[in-house]
């Protein structure tokens, strides 16, 4: 280690053929911080490495902003460290478990667009979500449960706060009863 450099080697893998440990795997070893700018990435936190490990894929930090909008697996945090917000559009998510885990318990923005939801109960576990993106899924029911989380039922993005559910094949509430708007929502799940 370098003196006065808060870097962490790591490994990439190429998979040349060459090998110091028989896996058919090259291992280089390089810098935690973006070496040419000079500039140190904060550590990841330990659940955003957990997913990753998980869906396979990349989840870089991002601003606040660019969760519900980007096309680009990402997280964000707040001024203390903690997460508010999490893209995972397009992570083949069918489970929502580990939303259990108390370090989520902030987040405000969670995009879960284009993945493989049938059942989202577990989001009752974030009372402070404020945008919630369900689009492209396979919802067919709304939980009556989901208006506990005291946000607008929308079809489409918006910016503004709700849970939005474009491209989900409803059934209850249906489209149409969406698009009417949030309380046409409430009055037909308080019906059914």
């Amino acid at each position: 280690m370098i003196a006065g450099n808060n870097w962490k080697p790591t490994e990439l893998n190429f998979g040349l053929g060459q090998s110091r440990d028989d896996t058919g795997i090259f291992r280089i070893p390089v810098l935690h911080s973006s070496f040419l700018t000079g500039t140190i990435e904060p550590k990841k936190p330990f659940i955003i490495q957990r997913l990753e490990k998980y869906f396979w894929k990349r989840i870089n930090r991002v601003s606040t902003d660019e969760i519900m909008i980007g096309n680009a697996n990402g997280y964000s945090v707040d001024k203390e460290q903690r997460l508010v917000g999490l893209n995972l559009r397009d992570c083949r998510v069918e489970d929502l478990s580990f939303l259990r885990d108390p370090v989520l318990e902030d987040l405000r923005f969670l995009n879960l667009s284009d993945n493989d939801l049938t059942y989202i109960l577990p989001l009752l576990n974030l009372p402070h979500l404020r945008q919630l993106s369900l689009e492209y899924n396979g919802i067919s029911h709304l939980p009556k449960e989901i208006l506990h989380l005291g946000l607008e039922i929308k079809w489409s993005y918006d910016y503004s706060e709700g849970i939005f559910l474009a491209g989900n094949p409803l059934e209850k509430p249906s489209p149409q009863v969406v698009k009417a708007g949030h309380e046409a929502v409430v009055r037909s799940m308080q019906e059914g």
